[in-house]
C-alpha cells in the first residue's frame, strides 16, 4: 500500500498503540526525512548522503535496529553545541545546548516521533510540540479568562511558574516510568531507557571539543523524540492536577494551561491555588526538576459582585517550596509566550506610541 506525501498520518482510529513499534514500511519513510540544511552527527552522515541510501536498504537498517532494540555503539554517539540565547552571551546560562545525533537516528527518530504524536493520548492541556499553534491557543485563552471574570465579576487566581531548566534536568527513570504508564510498547521502553543509559556526547566550540560524556539527566534536545518525550512527563503531571479545582468557561473546567515548560495553573480559591502549586511542585520534584520561585509570579483578583467591581489583592499570598513566590500589583505586567499581559488581560499595542 502506497501513501500519498500529502496525506495526513493516519487517526488513532486507525491504529493502536502497539503500533507505534510496528516495522518501518516504505510509506513510513516520508516522515523521516532530514532538511537538507540541517547539521551532521559525529559521524559526518550529511542528508544529502543519507537521502542517497536506497529505500531498501534503509528499511533494513530501521528494522533491524528495532527488532534488536538498541542502537550501535557507533550511532550512540552525539555532539552538543551551543547556541546563543541573546548577543552579548557570555555566562553558561546564556546559552542553550543542542545536541546533534547521527542523521541515521534522527530520521528513525522522526518516524516515531510522529507515531507518538498521532497514537498517544496527550493531555489537550499541553499545547507545545503539537499539531496546532499552541500560543495563539494559550494567550488567546489567558486574555478570555482574565477578561471574563473581570467583566462578570468573579475571583480567579492564577501562578505563572517557571521550572528551572526543565529539558535538561528530568530524571531518566521519570522518562522511563512515564512512557510505560502512557502505554508506550515495551521494547520502545527498553530502546528508549538503552539510548539514556549508553548514549554519549561531546561538547563543541569554536575552536574547541571535549571527550565524549555520558549526560546523567535531561532529554537531548535536537533529538525528534525528545518534544514528544517531554510532553508525556507533563502529560502526567497536569492528569495528577485535582480535577475539582478550577475556573468554568462554558462546560469546561479549567484549572492548566501548558506550553512545554511554560505552566499557569488557575483556580478561583486562594487555597485552590495553593493546592495546584502543592501538587505541580511534587510532581515535578519527583522527576527530578525544580520551579524557581524568584522567576515565578501569582495574580490574585478577588471580586465584589454586590458592588459590580473586582481588585488585584496583593496580600494574598502563595508559596512553593517554602518560598514565597512574587504576586502582582493591579499595575504590574508580564510576559507570558511572547505577549504582555497584565490582571485586565492582554495589552493592546499602539503602534504609534511605539513609533
Amino acid at each position: 500500500m502506497t501513501t500519498n506525501a500529502n496525506e495526513a498520518p493516519p487517526s488513532r482510529r486507525t491504529r493502536t498503540i502497539d503500533d507505534i513499534w510496528r516495522p518501518i514500511m516504505e510509506q513510513d519513510l516520508k516522515w523521516g526525512r532530514v532538511p537538507r540544511p540541517s547539521a551532521a552527527g559525529p559521524d559526518g552522515v550529511t542528508p544529502r548522503l543519507f537521502r542517497a541510501v536506497p529505500t531498501e536498504i534503509l528499511l533494513r537498517i530501521y528494522n533491524i535496529i528495532m527488532w534488536c532494540e538498541r542502537l550501535p555503539e557507533d550511532l550512540l554517539k552525539s555532539r552538543t553545541i551551543f547556541l546563543p540565547k541573546k548577543t552579548d552571551a557570555v555566562e553558561p546560562g546564556d546559552f542553550r545546548p543542542i545536541t546533534i545525533p547521527s542523521v541515521i537516528v534522527r530520521g528513525l527518530h522522526k518516524i516515531l516521533a510522529k507515531r507518538m504524536e498521532v497514537m498517544l493520548d496527550i493531555d489537550p492541556r499541553e499545547r507545545a510540540f503539537r499539531n496546532t499553534d499552541g500560543c495563539a491557543d494559550n494567550t488567546f485563552l489567558l486574555d478570555t479568562i482574565l477578561r471574563s471574570h473581570r467583566r462578570n465579576f468573579k475571583s480567579v487566581y492564577m501562578a505563572s511558574l517557571d521550572v528551572s531548566k526543565a529539558f535538561d534536568s528530568v530524571s531518566h527513570p521519570a522518562i522511563e516510568t512515564a512512557l510505560t504508564e502512557i502505554g508506550v510498547p515495551r521494547p520502545m521502553v527498553r530502546y528508549l531507557a538503552e539510548i539514556y543509559r549508553e548514549s554519549r556526547t561531546r561538547l563543541e566550540g569554536d575552536t574547541w571539543s571535549s571527550a565524549y560524556i555520558h549526560p546523567g539527566r535531561g532529554v537531548r534536545q535536537g533529538d525528534p523524540l525528545s518534544p514528544v518525550i517531554f510532553n508525556v512527563i507533563t502529560h502526567h503531571m497536569l492528569q495528577q492536577l485535582p480535577d475539582d479545582i478550577g475556573i468554568h468557561l462554558g462546560d469546561t473546567l479549567i484549572n492548566a494551561v501548558a506550553f512545554a515548560d511554560d505552566l499557569l495553573l488557575i483556580a478561583t480559591t486562594s487555597p485552590g491555588l495553593q493546592r495546584l502549586i502543592d501538587g505541580a511542585a511534587a510532581y515535578l520534584g519527583d522527576c527530578g526538576m525544580t520551579i524557581n520561585p524568584a522567576k515565578s509570579m501569582t495574580v490574585s483578583i478577588r471580586a465584589a459582585p454586590h458592588i459590580k467591581k473586582t481588585m488585584v489583592d496583593v496580600s494574598a499570598t502563595f508559596t512553593c517550596g517554602g518560598q514565597q513566590l512574587p504576586s502582582l500589583s493591579r499595575s504590574n505586567k508580564w510576559r507570558y509566550l511572547g505577549v504582555i499581559f497584565t490582571p485586565e488581560g492582554r495589552t493592546m499595542c499602539r503602534p504609534r506610541e511605539v513609533l
